[in-house]
């Protein structure tokens, strides 16, 4: 079995415990690796089924939204958010306070904004919420990090940060020299 072991997601460490016991024989660790399993077949259907699904969540919009129809095509970018919105991190808060909730981004969530300067991305969700790509790679992470934002992972910083630099034409490619 192919497990990927992540310090930022809480389930990646709940099978770590099965590989550092020895314990992978046990009946809770089936019945862990079997929830796996099922939930990533799940999540492979709905992808197989991902336009039905929209044209459904399309119409039950039309019935209970006063606004009226929704165009299918852009709904995928809200609806991406709402379901992304569950993946919470939290992240040591200080007594009394509240866990710190990050909404998961990819570089496809931002629109490049030409006329308020090179580099400049807002969230398509919240254009109230900015990011300057044209800044170091660890400045744009800290600015991901005050609008409470997060990437699926550090290693999604990488390829993240390019396609953004690529898209606001930070980048040279072999053809511009």
């Amino acid at each position: 079995m192919d497990i990927e072991i992540s310090p930022t997601h809480s389930m990646s460490l709940d099978y770590l415990k099965y590989l550092v016991n020895g314990t992978l024989d046990s009946e809770e660790a089936d019945k862990v690796f079997k929830t796996f399993n099922e939930r990533k077949t799940l999540l492979v259907f709905l992808q197989s089924k991902k336009e039905d699904l929209v044209k459904v969540i399309a119409k039950w919009i039309e019935e209970h939204w006063s606004k009226g129809s929704v165009d299918e095509i852009s709904l995928l970018a809200p609806l991406g958010i709402v379901f992304r919105r569950d993946e919470m991190i939290k992240e040591g808060p200080t007594e009394g306070s509240a866990p710190i909730t990050r909404t998961t981004v990819v570089a496809g969530d931002f629109k490049y904004k030409r006329d308020l300067g090179k580099g400049i991305f807002e969230l398509a969700m919240d254009p109230t919420k900015r990011i300057d790509v044209s800044s170091p790679g660890p400045t744009v992470e800290r600015q991901l990090e005050k609008l409470g934002l997060r990437l699926s992972s550090k290693k999604a910083f990488g390829g993240f940060y390019y396609n953004l630099r690529r898209e606001a034409g930070l980048i040279r490619t072999t053809s511009q020299k």
